[in-house]
């Protein structure tokens, strides 16, 4: 993947998990992965947005899971995610990430509702 798809530009990987109360929806009702994948999508675009202080188009490699750790049903996501986007000129605009703690939280109230 690295050599014949992903651009030569920074990422990084996110794993968000289902918060443990939402769990049993997940386990029967299988829209809900590709309505998560959306959320997820948009929470980082809508991140990378405000934080270039412009419109900007990022790229994503998402990947559901459904079992952790001793094969118990864990529904998460694993992400493979561009480090910034591209402006209306084509021009990267790279967007360093720390403290993500905001995000998780945004994620989680976004899940929740």
């Amino acid at each position: 993947m690295r050599d014949h798809l992903l651009l030569s530009l920074p990422h990084r990987q996110f794993v968000f998990t289902v918060p443990r109360i939402l769990r049993p929806y997940f386990r029967h009702n299988r829209r809900l992965f590709s309505d998560v994948s959306r959320i997820i999508f948009a929470i980082i675009q809508r991140f990378y947005n405000k934080a270039a202080k412009t419109s900007i188009k990022t790229g994503m490699v998402l990947a559901y899971q459904s079992a952790g750790e001793f094969l118990r049903f864990n529904p998460h996501f694993h992400c493979l995610v561009l480090e910034g986007g591209f402006d209306e000129v084509g021009r990267f605009v790279n967007i360093p990430l720390g403290n993500l703690h905001r995000m998780s939280e945004y994620f989680r109230r976004v899940i929740i509702n």
